[in-house]
């Protein structure tokens, strides 16, 4: 992404609405489903279930890719739509267009250069930053930052460049919960 493209695209209201509704979307469903499955408003607990439910399905097709030699390397909320919600809460990884196999040698283009990469910025892991590179580690932070947004409302790091925001994900301190 060109630093210029990234601001412009994170000032949009609408995309910064569609990436919201797309971690709350799955939640609103999961507990709209769940109020008319019990009859009555469901718990924080069994919301926090419902929540789990969704994140282990979401588990459960990045580990089918990876057993398959396959890392996403572009894992964000609107590549974990939820889909057919009348069958019940189920979500769907999507949107391979990054994705490469374990064993190929493919780094970013631009190498150490912060102010290029490949991938969605706020959810990035460290060493695509860096230019080596997804694996499946990289997956795994990626849907961990998901995971934080989902449980504090924003992602894990936020900041006004997208130079900062990618040094903080290479050397900014572990997040604090809200």
């Amino acid at each position: 992404l060109a630093l210029d493209a990234t601001v412009r695209e994170r000032r949009d209201p609408k995309r910064v609405i569609r990436r919201r509704w797309a971690i709350v979307k799955p939640i609103a469903v999961a507990v709209a489903d769940l109020e008319k499955e019990l009859g009555r408003m469901p718990s924080v607990t069994e919301i926090a279930e419902r929540r789990a439910e969704l994140m282990i399905a979401v588990l459960q097709a990045l580990q089918y890719a990876h057993e398959r030699g396959v890392i996403h390397a572009d894992i964000s909320p609107s590549n974990v739509p939820l889909v057919d919600p009348e069958a019940g809460p189920a979500v769907k990884l999507v949107d391979f267009g990054l994705a490469q196999l374990r064993d190929d040698d493919l780094t970013a283009a631009a190498g150490d250069d912060p102010d290029y990469v490949l991938g969605t910025p706020s959810y990035i892991a460290p060493e695509q930053i860096r230019g080596l590179g997804a694996e499946e580690a990289s997956d795994q932070y990626s849907l961990g930052a998901i995971l934080f947004e989902m449980i504090h409302g924003k992602p894990p790091y936020q900041a006004p460049t997208l130079h900062e925001l990618c040094m903080l994900h290479i050397k900014g301190p572990i997040p604090e919960p809200a």
